[in-house]
């Protein structure tokens, strides 16, 4: 029986292994302003570099850097729509979910276009029109690209990047549906706040924390006892629920608590979960501390500014919004602002305030991602 669950790329893969014939192939460009090397193929995806060449590097246009081709082995769009299906929805369709893992695997801004060709197949899986067809009602969905006037907020995405980033894609089929949805809707946040990094600074701030949040939920209802999590983060409170009533009602009580107390617990106890370790190159100044409490501080300081972000209309500091300083000296970018204060626009902030610009936040959600990905496929 052919797979219909779970995100379009994993279920297409999944009913590859499983033997079934491809009934159609898709060709749609992606778009980025990092520069491709080499080609590869992955179960049904095959990744063609087109050669893109631009005027000037130091211009950081988005280009279509790859062709993708998809051999199709999903079931065609069958739903009723009497009912509301929505989990795992994320706005887009299964170029979108190429291209956001693209983005989280290799560390690169990357857009899908429109698909711009079909091969269909018979029966057996053959294709019958060798130069398949043209497509172009998909015209206006090309995405759209805002050249960066300042220099880049994630310097680390405009770079070299090569195919053999992309090994932990082969190991997307051997997740679970409930996983590989929350990795596809993680990865999804975390490409569109690439995207818009240097349009929109603060959405893309709070895109990055949505996209540890998607997975951190994830992780949390899958590990562990409601209330042994309660315990963890108001272990007081828990001790006295526990002298107060029977197991049936501190279940229920945990359950509810949870609700209102565990969101930023979640977040951050996924983050020391799965840490991100300290960058191979790094400033000779204006570092932060990949220590665990260091660490869970400044983590801490950023869930505060999201959620006076998303329930205040408070943006992010100003500070972290820029591009990132380069006191040290050489090309490596500080990972947080220098001074003893920061103001502007009659507004100020305290250095605890700003524990980092976006691209060190970024860095560290990747590799958290990343962390989680390749643990979650051992416990597969």
């Amino acid at each position: 029986m052919l797979e219909n669950s779970g995100p379009l790329v994993w279920n297409n893969w999944k009913n590859a292994e499983s033997g079934s014939q491809a009934h159609s192939t898709y060709e749609f460009r992606l778009y980025s302003d990092a520069h491709f090397i080499g080609e590869k193929a992955y179960g049904p995806y095959s990744f063609v570099n087109t050669v893109a060449q631009r005027g000037d590097v130091d211009l950081r246009e988005i280009l279509p850097v790859l062709l993708v081709r998809v051999d199709w082995y999903g079931q065609r769009d069958n739903f009723d729509m009497k009912k509301t299906r929505k989990e795992g929805y994320h706005g887009g369709y299964f170029p979108d979910e190429i291209a956001a893992l693209i983005s989280l695997l290799i560390g690169v801004k990357a857009e899908a276009g429109p698909i711009d060709r079909v091969y269909h197949r018979n029966s057996e899986g053959k294709i019958v029109d060798p130069f398949g067809r043209p497509r172009a009602h998909s015209q206006s969905l090309l995405p759209a690209s805002i050249w960066p006037t300042t220099r880049p907020r994630i310097p680390w995405l405009c770079k070299d990047s090569r195919f053999e980033e992309l090994f932990l894609l082969n190991t997307l089929p051997r997740l679970c549906s409930s996983t590989a949805t929350a990795l596809i809707t993680s990865a999804r946040q975390f490409q569109k706040a690439c995207w818009l990094s240097d349009a929109d600074p603060n959405t893309s701030w709070l895109l990055f924390v949505s996209s540890l949040e998607t997975v951190a939920q994830h992780w949390d209802s899958t590990s562990g006892t409601v209330i042994d999590k309660l315990s963890e983060s108001h272990h007081d409170l828990t001790e006295i629920l526990k002298a107060k009533l029977d197991q049936d009602e501190l279940q229920r009580a945990a359950i509810e608590l949870r609700k209102v107390t565990g969101a930023t617990n979640k977040f951050l106890s996924f983050c020391l979960r799965y840490p991100a370790s300290p960058p191979e190159t790094r400033p000779t100044q204006c570092r932060i501390s990949f220590e665990g409490s260091d660490l869970r501080s400044a983590l801490r300081k950023i869930y505060e500014h999201r959620s006076l972000a998303l329930h205040g209309g408070i943006s992010f500091p100003s500070p972290i919004c820029l591009p990132p300083t380069y006191e040290g000296g050489g090309n490596v970018p500080n990972e947080k602002p220098a001074g003893l204060g920061f103001g502007t626009n009659n507004h100020s902030w305290a250095p605890d305030e700003c524990p980092m610009y976006l691209h060190t936040f970024a860095y560290i959600v990747r590799q958290t991602l990343l962390n989680w990905w390749a643990d979650a496929v051992k416990s597969s």
